[in-house]
């Protein structure tokens, strides 16, 4: 028998093909060597038949003495499709290719067009856009990342700790009287924010990712701009509180003449105007001229470690160095963000109109932002006087 066909032999052509080679005379056979090989090939193939068929008997004995969980295989379930309504439908797949092919303006189908309809006139980004916008905002202006930042739909009013007194010895048995712990209240209202972005017709011809990274990257980065700057520079009216219009007095501020220049001894003094409490959170603010124009050159190994380079960060006496165009030349801010309490509406809206004149689609960006300091203690300002003061 043939060593290939002997791999697939059953027990019975085994003992067949055996019982033949008993009767073979020996003395007359021309290759010993290729039986002696067919008669080893026969025994494996045999003894791999034996061992394989006490394996299932042993299988069988486990399963009638309840050894062994007998299980089926499970047939493919079939995907059930949520069924959308104004409680779920932001967060479907349906709404967001829906949103998205509707701002490219291309067809929507049965479903898509459900999904739109429980949007109503004003559609809102899906959820699936709103978390990477702000994720990649806060990428454009890190000034996000220190804030208190709330997504909250609509005007909100919540209490923020004011003055913390420190803990007190207590005298065993002796009575305990409540610390004068303050919180502040802060209201923030409801402000747009807009941005009109314009791109050729050609817009709908890509892929429905590709024009969401798109999207996605305009939006985020054209609100960064425009709420970091309201952070530090907004008026107050109609519009949110930056911080620069705290008012700024000794107290809180070291001025630089206009004609002179920034030393190491004003900023000495600016940090020490900082309370201990806000200065573990603090940062600096300031503008890449202001850091390496002003500060940088005062630099004198020999007396002080005034600046200090980590990696791509800089530290000013051990405190951390933001860069922000939002802040003038030759000024910078310094405090705890986190007492700058602001609310980006989650309800971030995007309205598109076709242009026939330059055969282009344009969209306008939406969002609601208000925000102020909630506590003005918490920063003081270098002040580069002008000579209007």
């Amino acid at each position: 028998m043939e060593l290939e066909k002997i791999k697939n032999a059953t027990i019975n052509e085994i003992e067949e093909r055996m019982e033949e080679i008993r009767s073979l005379d020996l003395d007359k056979e021309k290759d010993l060597r290729a039986l002696d090989k067919e008669v080893d090939a026969l025994k494996e193939r045999k003894e791999e038949l034996r061992k394989s068929a006490k394996s299932k008997e042993e299988l069988r004995t486990k399963i009638l003495n309840g050894d062994v969980e007998v299980r089926t295989i499970d047939k493919p379930k079939e995907e059930r499709k949520m069924e959308l309504n104004k409680d779920n439908y932001l967060s479907s797949k349906e709404y967001r290719s829906a949103f998205l092919k509707n701002l490219q303006g291309k067809e929507l189908n049965v479903q898509e067009r459900a999904a739109m309809a429980l949007a109503g006139t004003n559609p809102v980004i899906p959820e699936q856009l709103q978390e990477p916008i702000l994720t990649k905002a806060k990428e454009y202006a890190p000034v996000l990342n220190d804030i208190t930042l709330l997504t909250v739909n609509g005007a909100v009013k919540f209490a923020v700790e004011g003055t913390n007194n420190e803990a007190i010895v207590h005298t065993e048995n002796a009575n305990i009287t409540p610390s004068n712990d303050s919180f502040v209240e802060v209201e923030l209202s409801t402000y747009e924010i807009v941005k009109m972005i314009q791109i050729s017709a050609s817009v709908n011809t890509m892929s429905i990712d590709s024009f969401e990274t798109w999207l996605i990257d305009n939006l985020s980065e054209s609100l960064a701009i425009k709420i970091e700057n309201l952070v530090f520079n907004g008026t107050g009216s109609s519009q949110a509180k930056g911080v620069n219009k705290i008012e700024w007095q000794s107290s809180n501020s070291v001025t630089v003449t206009a004609d002179g220049s920034l030393t190491a001894a004003k900023i000495f003094a600016l940090v020490g105007l900082l309370k201990t409490g806000y200065s573990r959170n603090a940062k600096f603010y300031m503008n890449r001229q202001t850091l390496f124009n002003d500060f940088l050159p005062l630099e004198d190994k020999s007396k002080n470690s005034l600046v200090v380079r980590e990696g791509e960060n800089y530290y000013i006496l051990g405190i951390k160095v933001e860069t922000t165009d939002s802040v003038l030349t030759h000024e910078a801010i310094l405090g705890d963000m986190k007492r700058y309490v602001a609310n980006l509406a989650e309800a971030i809206t995007v309205k598109n109109a076709f242009d026939i004149n330059t055969n282009s689609y344009k969209y306008l960006g939406v969002a609601n932002f208000d925000g102020k300091p909630s506590i003005e203690e918490a920063f003081v300002k270098l002040v580069k006087e002008t000579s209007s003061n």
